[in-house]
């Protein structure tokens, strides 16, 4: 009772803060007398908190260290943000051994109640960056600090596998909030050793300054860009707006280029790194690392590239790809799912639809831009969006029409002239036969062609079959048994999915998925795609990976580089620069 009536007191001005501060000296007390050691914890942890907020650094330290040492052994979920208390009042002291060793116990206390945690996710953005991640920040910013004080050596070398594995805490922590999964687990052994002639790129973001961890085999490297956090998203927009609207930004390119991969470059090039598998941070997120470019020559003419969720969240090795078949669904016309899809991805579609009428032109273009539903710009929500048939009339078969891949029969029979397989075309794509077909069958791929949209909250993503929506639940479920079998889906391919516009959680959709359904990698894209490109591209990719020798990796870079080099496309970006895989390159 006191601890409330001191709480309420702190809020009501000079004289309530004075009378609080009293009410709560006496519930310690008193608690204390009475052998109540929670409350007696709790009633010096709100001290604390005051006489740090009050800048009253060494109160504040003696009495978040007294509160630590009265309360219960198991509660963690007060003990973590005091101990998280005492290692930032001993950062700001300059004791980095002390420091670390207070946040270190605080993660330790946060990961043991952290599944039990409710997680604040409105319109799918995690709550995770914003509440916990500044924790694990902070202790991967002191653990530099102190890697950078030391000689190198294995102490330095500890130090920064460590600062590793507490971003790759923060990676896995927002996979779950994102997936609404706080008992989420990797469902992968850790890469003991990265594969040979790869190098995996940790990019983190300081307030005042980018830090860049490059794993080779087993040892770590440290980078610094001077760059702050503002300027390098305000670069990052810039690219990613220009590159998926046909529009070339080459002095943003050239900067992010400049932050994050030349000071790595002579590392790479001492050791053979031939593929650059990259843990994207933030708005990182939302740009193709493929069309970063050095004075005109882009990325993936030197590197082939993977988007990586966290190297413990993947499974290293190579599997066969001999004698499995592929499942290759395509949906060229859709059917009945036109009368039950959400109104706010179909009103995007049918507006360009319309623009392409009036224009003249063919649709060229697998989707259209569009935001996650309720964060539009242009302020509607799906409750406000003008209704489908305001745009079409009470014509289905415009819809139909609006929503057509021509492409996608021509891409599904050129992959499956290319190996063994199960195909499923438009009225044979049904969600039913779909599940049927992945239950009875052995694939080692499965490449889906059809409608589909990443981004904004989990449950908003799906992608169309001919009669319903497939949900992502609903297929990592369909997918999920293969992971134990003794043929596991090694790729999931989604060619004409498009995601959010500048939705930084995009890769955390697909990742979602790869992990949920046991799928070792996936392909998707960050911008709708061309047409034709597309075809082209998958053709090749799939062509390349009759190659044993060629990694998934090393397939879709050089699908991508067929397509830099086209006459057709000139060069632009737009074209190949979009297609990620996110997961296991080998």
């Amino acid at each position: 009772m006191l601890l409330g009536i001191g709480t309420e007191a702190l809020g009501a001005g000079a004289a309530g803060r004075a009378l609080g501060v009293e009410i709560l000296r006496e519930a310690a007390t008193l608690a204390e007398n009475a052998g109540v050691a929670r409350v007696h914890a709790e009633a010096l942890g709100m001290l604390g908190d005051l006489h740090e907020k009050n800048g009253q650094s060494a109160a504040a330290l003696a009495l978040a260290e007294q509160a630590v040492q009265a309360a219960p052994i198991n509660a963690h979920e007060l003990l973590y943000a005091w101990e998280w208390r005492i290692g930032r009042l001993y950062r700001e002291r300059g004791d980095l051994r002390q420091a670390i060793a207070a946040y270190r116990r605080a993660v330790d206390h946060l990961e043991r109640v952290r599944p039990i945690m409710p997680v604040d996710a409105a319109s799918g953005r995690s709550s995770f960056r914003e509440t916990f991640g500044p924790l694990y920040l902070q202790l991967a910013d002191l653990l530099l600090q102190r890697a950078s004080a030391i000689q190198a050596g294995e102490e330095q070398q500890s130090l920064l596998l460590e600062a590793q594995t507490r971003v790759e805490q923060i990676k896995l922590d927002e996979l779950r909030d994102y997936l609404r999964d706080a008992c989420l687990q990797p469902l992968r052994r850790s890469a003991e050793t990265v594969a040979p002639e790869t190098a995996v790129l940790y990019p983190i973001i300081f307030p005042k300054r980018l830090e860049l961890l490059v794993r080779i085999g087993d040892r770590m490297y440290r980078f610094t860009s001077p760059v702050n956090a503002t300027e390098l998203a305000l670069a990052a927009s810039r690219l990613r707006d220009a590159l998926s609207s046909h529009r070339s930004a080459p002095e943003d390119s050239q900067s992010l280029y400049n932050w994050l991969i030349a000071p790595i470059v002579p590392t790479l090039a001492a050791h053979s790194v031939t593929t650059l598998a990259v843990v994207p941070d933030g708005v990182l997120r939302t740009i193709p690392f493929a069309a970063l470019s050095d004075q005109g020559t882009y990325l993936i003419e030197r590197f082939a590239l993977v988007t990586l969720p966290g190297l413990t969240l993947i499974d290293p090795k190579a599997l066969p790809r001999t004698q499995q078949p592929a499942l290759l669904a395509g949906l060229s016309r859709p059917g009945p799912v036109v009368g039950e899809l959400p109104q706010w991805w179909v009103n995007a579609l049918v507006q360009q639809y319309r623009g392409h009428e009036m224009s003249g032109s063919e649709p060229s273009r697998r989707g259209a831009v569009i935001h996650a539903p309720g964060a539009d710009p242009r302020g509607w929500t799906p409750s406000s969006a003008p209704s489908v048939m305001d745009s079409l009339g009470d014509s289905t078969q415009d819809l139909i029409k609006a929503l057509s891949l021509p492409g996608v029969r021509v891409e599904i029979d050129e992959i499956a002239g290319l190996m063994r397989s199960q195909i499923l075309l438009d009225e044979g794509f049904g969600l039913e036969r779909f599940g049927k077909e992945l239950a009875g069958g052995s694939f080692g791929i499965v490449h889906i062609a059809s409608h589909g949209f990443f981004g904004g909250r989990p449950e908003d993503n799906f992608i169309l079959t001919y009669d319903k929506q497939l949900d992502m639940n609903t297929l990592a479920e369909m997918l999920r048994p293969k992971e134990l079998s003794r043929t596991p889906i090694e790729l999931l391919v989604l060619s004409a999915c498009q995601t959010a516009e500048g939705d930084d959680r995009t890769p955390l959709g697909l990742a979602g998925i790869a992990m949920r359904s046991g799928a070792r990698a996936a392909i998707g894209s960050l911008w709708p795609v061309d047409d034709a490109a597309t075809q082209v591209l998958m053709h090749r990719f799939y062509d390349n990976l009759r190659d044993s020798g060629m990694s998934k990796g090393r397939a879709l870079q050089e699908a991508q580089l067929e397509l830099l080099r086209a006459p057709a496309w000139s060069g632009d970006p737009y074209y190949w620069a979009p297609f990620i895989l996110v997961g296991n390159w080998l």
